[in-house]
Formats: structure tokens, sequence, C-alpha cells
């Protein structure tokens, strides 16, 4: 008889393949009805793992009740992959319903408290950040103040409904929250509530009493807010004050407004590279006149390249010249609008990927991949203290070009491109820290010459094609990915199918710029209310072009 273990870690994989089957919702033969969701699941790993559904398979009403959801998908994590992530606040809710459910070998699991360290600060992580304890002063001070000027589109987001409800209150109070109407607090609020109201209700004084009611309107009081606080005397009472202020003419009792930033202190700025007329301008957009800029001929004198912003000035790196790939480094100093040349790359390349990482004072730019006219595998990377570029980093396990990379959490997730004539959905992570690659969840589809950008913890990749000048295969899909769950989902699509363009948060709204349609180059510039799920047409810019990469900049930049 031969045996033989060939692959030691089969096992773990098929399991979290199963885990993600569960997710997507494939494959199941057991549905459970919690609140107003729908929970998929495969009764042969459940009852593998807990005596409760081997020996209750038909009995399985209101199991769950009682608990909220993130317990309950903390226990399915577990009961397929061995694997607990919970809250340290959640913990003894986690073994509650793992007592009940009779899963083996829970208690015996030991449960790490382990307090994630954050290199940086910044719109994709800064819930994060303040959902961790223990927290420094400056930490929780850059991650408030992030917080609190996103904070219309940030409080729609997953990591919002998990904060502290201390430190959500202490968010509140703040007078720079930055929000149009102080409805959206006290909506901000009930949607954190509804989360898990069983668990969360006697919460509900404490932070209706960071909404600062006398500036709600008197309708809005009797007919959203009084109704939601019927099961609180205290919020009863604090709102039937708030309406006796404001039916007191001049009265000097209403709270003080809220500090509104003006986000429009702001301009959008895009380079474009894959057009042979616009690649030597960049455009630069200001809100408050409603016009786009065009700079002066630049001279860039190449396509196909990478850009990246680091403090006051915009990187044009590499490209294609002369029938190969440039290793050409040019720098626009957004003060003043000039143009001077950088250290060259080691490596000529086009269609390349670039990442921006910043640890405190220090940037890297990163230089992923291309073509030369061959596919190139090597990485390089900038430092802005050093001005130097830097190649001891690990090469990409498969080479690709006219792939995007986008960062969360300072880690590079590389999408798609194409490799000896194919697109792939391959998804490839470096870390840093370890100088090394690894394998994510692939896309949903095959995408070449799209472009990726990271919002809010979460990766999206935005239209692309299959294959290069065939119409029929260009995409106008956007999808997003999600390095906690390892999981893509659909997020919107575009008006109409393009390649080359890309996204940013700008104004606390999703904005999408440029690309290239089946039709012609696109000028467009579009904004995504996530809310409302519904497209806006803004001033399209003064040029035609795909290979967008958009940046937001200061008030005062010049080009």
């Amino acid at each position: 008889m031969f045996e033989a273990k060939t692959n030691p870690g089969f096992a773990n994989s098929l399991m979290h393949h199963m885990y993600n089957s569960m997710k997507q919702q494939q494959h199941a033969d057991v549905i459970f009805a919690v609140r107003n969701r729908s929970i998929f699941a495969h009764m042969v790993v459940l009852s593998a793992s807990s005596d409760f559904f081997k020996d209750n398979q038909y009995l399985l009403s209101d199991i769950f009740s009682g608990f909220d959801d993130e317990v309950i998908d903390a226990v399915l994590k577990y009961l397929y992959t061995g694997e607990i992530t919970i809250d340290d606040g959640r913990l003894d809710k986690f073994k509650n319903l793992a007592n009940l459910l009779k899963i083996k070998n829970v208690n015996s699991v030991p449960v790490p408290r382990r307090v994630p360290e954050f290199h940086t600060i910044d719109l994709s992580n800064c819930l994060q950040v303040l959902r961790s304890s223990p927290i420094d002063a400056t930490s929780k001070k850059s991650a408030m103040n992030l917080a609190a000027e996103n904070f219309g589109i940030l409080h729609r987001t997953p990591d919002f409904l998990l904060l502290p409800a201390s430190v959500l209150a202490e968010l509140l109070k703040l007078d720079e929250l930055n929000v149009p109407l102080e409805e959206d607090v006290f909506k901000a609020v009930k949607l954190w509530i509804n989360h898990d109201f069983e668990g969360r209700k006697t919460h509900l004084s404490q932070l209706l009493g960071c909404v600062r009611l006398t500036l709600l309107p008197m309708q809005f009081l009797t007919t959203e807010v009084l109704p939601f606080c019927t099961l609180c005397p205290e919020c009863i009472v604090m709102v039937s004050q708030a309406m006796q202020v404001l039916m007191t003419p001049n009265s000097d009792k209403k709270d003080k407004p809220r500090v509104h930033l003006n986000l429009n202190a702001s301009k959008l700025l895009i380079v474009g590279c894959w057009d042979d007329v616009s690649r030597n301008f960049i455009e630069i957009y200001n809100p408050e006149n409603n016009v786009w800029t065009k700079s002066r001929d630049y001279g860039f004198n190449r396509r196909n390249f990478c850009a990246a912003k680091v403090d006051d000035r915009i990187m044009v790196i590499g490209g294609f010249a002369n029938g190969k790939g440039s290793n050409n480094v040019d720098c626009v100093n957004l003060k003043n609008g000039q143009k001077s040349a950088m250290t060259p790359l080691n490596q000529g390349r086009f269609n390349a990927a670039c990442a921006t990482i910043t640890n405190g004072s220090s940037t890297d730019v990163y230089i992923i991949g291309g073509a030369n006219p061959a596919l190139v595998a090597s990485v390089e990377k900038w430092n802005s203290n050093t001005q130097t570029w830097s190649t001891n980093i690990a090469n990409m396990p498969l080479a690709v070009h006219a792939h995007s990379a986008a960062v969360v959490n300072n880690k590079i997730y590389v999408t798609g491109g194409s490799t000896k004539g194919s697109s792939v959905t391959n998804v490839q992570m470096y870390t840093p820290e370890s100088n090394s690659w690894a394998y994510c969840a692939a896309m949903t589809r095959k995408r070449f010459c799209h472009l990726s950008a990271g919002i809010n913890g979460k990766v999206f990749v935005v239209g692309g094609c299959e294959k290069y000048f065939i119409p029929h295969t260009v995409t106008a899909s956007v999808e997003s990915y999600d390095p906690n769950s390892n999981l893509w989902t659909p997020f919107c699509n575009l008006p109409s199918p393009r390649t080359g363009s890309n996204m940013c948060l700008y104004r606390n709204k999703f904005i999408f710029v440029g690309g290239k349609s089946p039709g012609g180059l696109l000028n467009q510039m579009l904004e995504y209310d996530d809310e409302k799920q519904t497209w806006t047409h803004l001033k399209g810019s003064n040029i035609s072009r795909e290979g967008i990469y958009p940046f937001v900049v200061s008030a005062d930049a010049v080009i």
C-alpha cells in the first residue's frame, strides 16, 4: 500500500474554500432567517463541528435569536475554518453561542488579544484605529480628525458599525464633525443602534445626547426622532426639551452649530497617459468655479507611464518612448508648476503599476512589473528621504503588464494584467514588512487596461477588458475586494463599458474620471452616491483620455 501526504495544507485550503462558498451563498443546503438577513450554510460542515446541529437538523428555528450579526458570523467562521475573529467586548457572547451550539473544542482554543499595529493612519483604516485598544493619544487624535472630516461617507461603512459606544460618542460630540445637516448625525446613531438593537438600546440616551437636537427641524423631531425613542424615557425627555426650545422665540438655548469643513478647499488633479495628444498635459478641477484648467505642455514625450503624488509633487515615472520602455522620472512641483528631472529607474518599463505608501515622514513609491518589451517581473522602490531607487524588492510571482495596484493597510494589491497574450484574474499581494508576495482571491473576471484604488479598507477595480481592441470584451463592471473576508463583490456598474478609467474619494463622494469606451476616448467625470446608488455627470475635463491617475491636492496647487 502506498501512502503519501503531498499537500499537508490541503484540508485547511478545502475548508476555507467551503467557507468562501458559504459567504457567496453557493451550494448551500440550509438557510437561517435572522432578522432581516438570510444565512446560507452547509449542514455537513455544521454537523461535523457542532453536536447541536448533528442532533437537531430539523429543529433550527430561532437558534440565533438574541445574538448580533458579528457574533453569529464569528461562530460560523469558526465552524468552517477553526479561526476566531471577534472583538474583545463580544468574546463572552461568542462563547455563549458556541456553548449553546455544543461546538467542539472551542473553550480550549486560545483567543489572542493582539492590538494591531498601524504604521500609518489614513482614510482606509482610521475607524479600525479607533476600534483598537489601547491607542496612543497622537494616533487617536489623527484618526478622530480623519473620521470627523470624512464622516459623511465613513458612517455607512462596516467599520463604523463596530465602533465602541464610548468612541462613537466622543466622535459625535466634535464641533468639527463634517455633516451637511444635523439630521445626518441622528441617522448615523440610528444606523449604529439598529445594527444590534437588543444589545445597544441601552446606549441610545448617551448617543442621542451627542446629537444637537435643537438644530433639527421640528417636523424631523416629531416624525423621525421621537418615534425611535419610545422605549427610552430619558430620550423622550431630551426630545421634549428640544421641542420646547424650538417653540420659544429667540431662545438662547439652541445648540452651537457644527464647524462645517470646507471640502471645496481642495482641487482634483488628473494625469492621463494613454493618448499621444494629451500625455504631456495635466488638468486640475476647481469646484469653486466648476472649471477645468489645462497645464502647459510639460513635454513628458512618452505614454503608458505611471504617476504618483508625494507631498507637493507629481511624479511621472517610466513609460513607452522610441520603441522601448523609458526609465525617465519627471517631477512637477505643485507650488510653482515647474518640471524637473529626478533619479531615473534602474529598469526602463511601460504599462507598469504604481503604489505609494507613507510611513511617518518617509514615503515609498513602488513601480511594479510592466514590459520592456518583454514582461518585467522586477519591482523598484523610490524613497523620499534617500531620493533613490532600490531594487532589493522581491519579484512578482506572475509577471504581467497593463495591470494595476492599490494600497490598503500598508499592503499592495496587484490586480489582473496581461501575460503571454492573455489577461488574468489573479490578485497578487505584496507585504513590505516581510518583502514577500502571496496570492489572494481572484477577481470575478479577467481584466487588463483597468485601474484600481484603495478606499475605506477595500480595493476597487474599475472597468478594463479581457482582450485589447475587441469591443465586446470591454466591461462596465466595478468590483471591490475586502481583505478581511478575502472576497470580491460587485460594487456598481459604470454607465458604459470602458478601459483606463479610475476612481478616487473626493468631497465624500466616489468620483470616476476619464477612460476609453468602444466608441472612443472619454472626458467624463462621474459622481456616484453610494447611499442613493445613483450617478451624476459632473463637468467633464478639457481632454478626453484614458490611463487616468486622479489626486486630491490643496486649493493653492499650481500647474
